[in-house]
């Protein structure tokens, strides 16, 4: 675990969290740091990513999104019944507005 750690600059308390799972599955990032340094073929690399960003709640494709996206996407998914239309409307004419 401490070869793990050094070589991905992540701490070997979070990786041992990540194993035991203790924590939910990390961001593309951190999952692509873990990957290139366990050297894993890249049929493993497709289903590891694939597999995270499902425990994560993303859909396919959605794993290559910015991690702000994808946790936008998971909580309006989490929170969709709870919120009332409007807030997701807005929501909806703020990112139209910024995207202008």
């Amino acid at each position: 675990m401490e070869t793990l750690a050094a070589r991905t600059g992540l701490s070997s308390a979070y990786i041992c969290l990540l194993e035991n799972h203790g924590r939910p599955s990390p961001p593309l990032t951190t999952a692509l740091s873990l990957i290139q340094a366990l050297e894993v073929n890249d049929e493993q690399v497709e289903l590891l990513i694939s597999l995270a960003a499902q425990e994560r709640g993303l859909k396919d494709g959605e794993e290559g999104l910015p991690e702000a996206v994808q946790y936008l996407l998971v909580d309006a998914r989490q929170y969709a019944f709870k919120l009332p239309d409007r807030f997701f409307k807005r929501l909806s004419e703020i990112i139209r507005e910024a995207a202008q």
